[in-house]
């Protein structure tokens, strides 16, 4: 294998250290994930703070932001996040918010 140069576009243990985490944040149990918890921003408009930095075991993959807005047809989700495993947290914290459908 070649060594990566100061031109190379990802050094190769990052790459390898980003993939590792993100395979574990997709097989993460439930328990295993950070809390998503909807933050107002206004009115009915919602969003989830993501962690800054890369994906890693311990942030299991949340480090992105989402938002969602609840209209009387139902709930316009802007992003699911970076796994399924994170995306069924967040649809189990918007509906504590509400009842809505997520459309």
């Amino acid at each position: 294998m070649q060594s990566p140069t100061r031109d190379s576009p990802i050094h190769p243990m990052r790459l390898l250290t980003a993939l590792a985490a993100l395979l574990y944040a997709v097989h993460a149990s439930a328990a295993d994930l950070p809390r998503l918890t909807a933050e107002r921003v206004a009115g009915d408009v919602w969003y989830f703070r993501g962690e800054s930095g890369q994906a890693t075991a311990g942030n299991a993959g949340y480090t992105s932001n989402a938002a969602f807005v609840v209209t009387p047809r139902g709930v316009l989700l802007f992003d699911a996040l970076g796994t399924p495993a994170l995306a069924r947290a967040m649809l189990q914290a918007i509906a504590a918010v509400t009842d809505q459908p997520v459309r």
